[in-house]
């Protein structure tokens, strides 16, 4: 199995589980920021992942759990994060860890279909 993210690949899983504001949607995404001044939007693997991320974060408990199954579902996502500034993507984040992923690398990964290098 090839890891989803290392040094010098990044591939854009699919499904793509999220975390979203029941009411607003596309208007008010989800960020978590990262040591270094990211501002990302949580992206998960898995559905678990999500289930247990909500869970452990009780202000999130009214978000609804969203799926993209394919490129074309998620493209929208994608052009609210750009307009909306967000510089990263955070890869599976828990209370504990996560992985900041530039959004232009997952844009160019996401684009191409193929592992960006």
């Amino acid at each position: 199995m090839q890891e989803l993210y290392d040094e010098s690949t990044f591939l854009v899983p699919f499904p793509i589980w999220m975390l979203l504001h029941p009411t607003a949607l596309t208007k008010g995404m989800l960020k978590v920021n990262g040591p270094n001044g990211e501002t990302a939007f949580p992206i998960f693997t898995d559905q678990d992942l999500a289930e247990r991320f909500k869970a452990s974060v009780p202000p999130l408990a009214h978000y609804a759990l969203g799926m993209a199954e394919d490129r074309e579902k998620f493209k929208p996502i994608i052009e609210v994060l750009s307009a909306q500034n967000f510089t990263h993507v955070s890869l599976d984040p828990s209370n504990t860890k996560t992985r900041f992923v530039p959004l232009a690398e997952f844009v160019a990964a996401f684009d191409k279909g193929r592992p960006a290098n």
